[in-house]
């Protein structure tokens, strides 16, 4: 599920995978990248966590006002 969250006129794009049954684990991406830096990592940890990753404001898809 991909989803754009508007605080403040600023949107936030993020994506959560998985199980809802499962525990969240969030990864948050570096300066200079995009949640996309997390895709090995979402599927390592697939079978035991749901994933939520989001591109920090300016990242990605993120909005950079």
């Amino acid at each position: 599920m991909q989803i754009v969250t508007t605080s403040d006129g600023i949107n936030i794009h993020y994506e959560l995978t998985g199980d809802s049954s499962k525990p969240v684990l969030l990864f948050s991406n570096s300066l200079g990248n995009n949640k996309s830096m997390w895709d090995e990592q979402e599927k390592a940890f697939a079978n035991v966590f749901q994933i939520l990753r989001y591109d920090t404001r300016g990242h990605g898809e993120s909005d950079a006002p």
